[in-house]
């Protein structure tokens, strides 16, 4: 019934790349080498499974840290990315967890939380 918030560390999606990881509302995990499943859960039982393209969580995670560090530099105007030249070559640069890598973002900021909203149909 209606909209429902969820608010968790950013870190826990990186973690959840490479090896399940969860908290009371949250469990995320590796599927294959390009998939990740996220399960979203609700004290009353509710339950919304989302599986998508690692590199969308990873390219969502560069984005949300490039903002954040916008913001907290205190800068106005449109946030943009590093080219993703500058960020090297190879798997591990392009953060596969499959390979080994991470996902490029800023030191210091894992602790940002993220937020999603979802809609329950019941």
């Amino acid at each position: 019934e209606g909209a429902h918030d969820h608010v968790f560390a950013r870190a826990l999606l990186e973690e959840g790349l490479r090896s399940p990881a969860e908290t009371a509302a949250l469990r995320i995990w590796p599927c294959g080498r390009a998939q990740t499943v996220l399960e979203l859960r609700r004290a009353a039982g509710h339950l919304l499974i989302l599986q998508f393209d690692s590199t969308d969580l990873i390219r969502f995670l560069r984005r949300t840290y490039t903002a954040a560090a916008h913001y907290e530099a205190g800068l106005t105007g449109p946030v943009r990315e590093a080219p993703r030249a500058v960020e090297g070559a190879g798997a591990e640069a392009a953060g596969r967890p499959e390979a080994g890598g991470q996902p490029t973002v800023p030191p210091g900021s894992s602790g940002s939380p993220v937020s999603t909203r979802s809609r329950s149909s019941a």
